[in-house]
């Protein structure tokens, strides 16, 4: 049988084929190593600073694959959370595992000019 193509014919047995077939079969996986009581710290954590509960495990999800990457302790993280009193701390610890085209911002108060001020009044 003869198959008219321009394009090469390609064999699931390829070594190329069955290195991207093995990481689609595996990328839905979960990745994180964290053990229950860390995962309840971190949630209880996020829960007490939001009363939003999708954005709290948003916030959980984050800290979590900012804590494996970086490979710290749940307790270390969450009590230098808690030890701040400054805002922008988690933001901050976020940070440590983006690059510079995706850093988060955060809470910055910039005093308006007062010749701007005026202009927006008038």
């Amino acid at each position: 049988m003869s198959q008219d193509t321009s394009l090469p014919l390609v064999n699931i047995n390829d070594d190329v084929d069955r290195k991207v077939n093995d990481f689609f079969n595996t990328y839905f996986l979960p990745k994180a190593k964290i053990n229950e009581n860390d995962y309840e710290l971190i949630k209880s954590f996020c829960i007490s600073r939001t009363s939003n509960t999708s954005a709290a495990a948003a916030l959980t999800a984050a800290i979590i694959n900012v804590m494996n990457e970086l490979d710290l302790y749940a307790d270390d993280v969450i009590d230098q959370f808690k030890a701040s009193s400054d805002p922008n701390t988690i933001p901050l610890f976020l940070n440590l595992s983006r690059k510079g085209v995706s850093l988060l911002g955060y809470k910055n108060t910039r005093i308006v000019p007062p010749r701007v001020k005026q202009q927006v009044i008038t």
